[in-house]
């Protein structure tokens, strides 16, 4: 869940949005005889954010409410609700120069990030041993839609 909700809030932070609702979901497979679960919980932030500090936080307050020992899980996400632009958030009354060093944060991690590679700069949280990719990740190249995916011979 904290991989999801990081790769979430770097998508946010790329399109210059913030987020006002957090909600995370789990559920067993359906078709496996075993015993079936599903639960979603969401999370109301009161001020919108792009922080990963913060959603990481919510995301997984939420999942802790929800999960259940015993249960083989299927899928696992997060989705992000009341979407508004970044650059029009409202002052916090109380705590704004902690989420402004957030922000500080956040924009020194993704440059280097940027410049050095997807998760040079990681929260500990999110993927700590590095072995597990999205299937999107396993996709073959698409020599169609993208010029600098197409072979070329030297």
């Amino acid at each position: 869940m904290a991989l999801y909700t990081t790769r979430v809030a770097e998508k946010l932070r790329r399109g210059k949005l913030a987020a006002g609702v957090i909600t995370v979901f789990v559920h067993t497979d359906r078709f496996a005889g075993g015993p079936q679960y599903y639960n979603a919980g969401t999370h109301t932030l009161a001020y919108p954010t792009d922080s990963t500090q913060e959603l990481l936080r919510c995301a997984l307050d939420a999942l802790e409410r929800i999960y259940k020992e015993g249960f083989d899980y299927r899928k696992a996400g997060v989705m992000l609700h009341s979407l508004s632009p970044a650059g029009q958030l409202t002052l916090r009354m109380f705590g704004d120069e902690k989420a402004e060093r957030f922000r500080q944060v956040m924009v020194a991690v993704d440059g280097i990030n940027r410049r050095w590679g997807k998760d040079t700069v990681r929260f500990a949280v999110a993927n700590p041993d590095g072995r597990w990719g999205t299937k999107f990740e396993k996709r073959s190249p698409r020599y169609t839609t993208r010029l600098r995916e197409v072979l070329t011979i030297e």
